[in-house]
C-alpha cells in the first residue's frame, strides 16, 4: 500500500470509499482499491480558486459508467471514467487517481511559491506524463486562467 502520510499532512484524513457501495462499478480494480485503501482529500482548492470535494458518502455513476469522484464548487464533475482515467466534464485531467491525487499534492505545495505555477509546470508532468499533451486537457487549460488571474 501507498504511503498516505505526506497527504494526511497536508490534508487530515483523507475520504475513503466502500468497496461494497463500488465494487460492482464498471472502474478498474486498482481505481477501486486506491478509493477504498488511499482515498481522496476531503477538500483541496484547484486552480483557478476552485474547491474541490471527495464524494465518498455517496455513489453516483455519469452518463459514461464512471463513478463520480468528487465534486467542482459543489458540481459533480470529477469522475473516473471506464478505463480509469480521471476526467473532468469528459475532459483529460489525469491518467489514474494515483496521479490525479499526486497531481493536487503538488498544487498544495507550490501555494506560496513565487514562481508556483512554472514550478507546477514543470512538476505534474513528472507526475503524469500526459497532462500536457493536449492544451485541452484540464492542467494545461486550469493552469492559464490561474496565470491570468494571479492564482497564487
Amino acid at each position: 500500500m501507498q504511503d498516505i502520510s505526506q497527504y494526511e499532512a497536508v490534508w487530515g484524513k483523507l475520504a475513503r470509499f466502500d468497496l461494497v457501495k463500488i465494487d460492482r462499478l464498471a472502474i478498474p480494480t486498482a481505481a477501486k482499491e486506491f478509493l477504498c485503501n488511499v482515498g481522496l482529500p476531503n477538500e483541496a482548492h484547484v486552480p483557478p480558486g476552485v474547491k474541490f470535494t471527495a464524494s465518498a458518502d455517496d455513489v453516483v455513476t455519469d452518463e459514461r459508467g464512471g463513478l463520480v469522484v468528487g465534486l467542482l464548487d459543489d458540481h459533480p464533475s470529477v469522475c473516473v471514467d471506464p478505463s480509469g482515467v480521471v476526467v473532468i466534464e469528459g475532459r483529460f485531467v489525469n491518467s489514474n487517481l494515483e496521479c490525479f491525487v499526486g497531481s493536487l499534492y503538488a498544487l498544495e505545495l507550490s501555494y506560496g511559491k513565487d514562481d508556483g505555477i512554472t514550478w507546477l509546470r514543470r512538476e505534474l508532468p513528472e507526475i503524469d506524463k500526459r497532462v500536457f499533451e493536449d492544451e485541452a486537457n484540464y492542467w494545461p487549460t486550469a493552469l492559464q486562467d490561474a496565470e491570468l488571474l494571479d492564482f497564487k
